[in-house]
């Protein structure tokens, strides 16, 4: 059952590599709460400098 509670919801995050924990939590968490749902993803460069693995291209 969808809790639509608004028309668009955004999320973001580094999403080098999406996992079953987290991530999709996070997505079906944002597509039952909006209608709509903006994902921000961050750049390859902010990647490297913030993960402690080498980014997969």
């Amino acid at each position: 059952m969808r809790g639509l509670r608004f028309r668009k919801v955004a999320v973001g995050g580094t999403f080098d590599t999406l996992h079953a924990g987290g991530h999709t939590a996070l997505l079906f968490t944002a597509l039952n709460y909006g209608l709509k749902v903006l994902v921000g993803v961050t750049s390859d460069e902010f990647a490297q400098a913030y993960k402690a693995y080498k980014v997969k291209r």
